[in-house]
C-alpha cells in the first residue's frame, strides 16, 4: 500500500468521554449551556450536568 507510518491520537481520556463522536456532542452541549447561562462552565461532565439544571425551561 505504500504507507510508511500511521499516527494515532488517543482521545479515550479526554474529558472523561470514551468516543470521538461523544466528544463532539459534549462540546456542542457545553457551548449551548455556557451561552444560555451567560457564564463559564468547567469542562467536565459533572459541571455540565449541574449547569444544565440551572437553565430555565424553554417557553416555546
Amino acid at each position: 500500500m505504500g504507507v510508511r507510518r500511521v499516527a494515532v491520537k488517543d482521545e479515550s481520556a479526554r474529558l472523561g468521554l470514551p468516543a470521538f463522536k461523544a466528544l463532539g456532542v459534549f462540546y456542542a452541549v457545553y457551548r449551548v449551556v455556557q451561552a444560555r447561562l451567560g457564564t463559564d462552565v468547567a469542562p467536565d461532565l459533572g459541571s455540565l450536568r449541574a449547569a444544565a439544571r440551572r437553565i430555565p425551561p424553554c417557553s416555546w
